[in-house]
């Protein structure tokens, strides 16, 4: 669950999985504000699809973020052993 200022940008975000439902329908019952959304659990890429930019990119795009992560590794690791190469220990 999310609560959004007035331009449509996250404030709080809740997870569904950590908090009580019925603690979260009070919090909205308490805050007094509109609820909109889907009333079933959503993977983070169809949290994007719906509105784009709500959640953060490593969680929208889990593919692209795993490639990003080891091409890191890969990269770290040709150079290390290159360095490793030239300097033995």
């Amino acid at each position: 669950m999310f609560v959004l200022d007035r331009e449509g940008k996250p404030i709080i975000r809740l997870y569904g999985h950590i908090d009580d439902r019925a603690d979260m329908d009070r919090l909205v019952a308490f805050l007094g504000l509109p609820c909109d959304g889907p009333d079933r659990l959503v993977l983070a890429t169809e949290l994007d699809a719906m509105d784009p930019g709500i959640v953060p990119w490593h969680q929208a795009r889990p593919v692209e973020f795993a490639i990003v992560g080891v091409s890191i590794a890969v990269g770290f690791a040709v150079i290390l052993t290159i360095a490793l190469r030239v300097v033995p220990l």
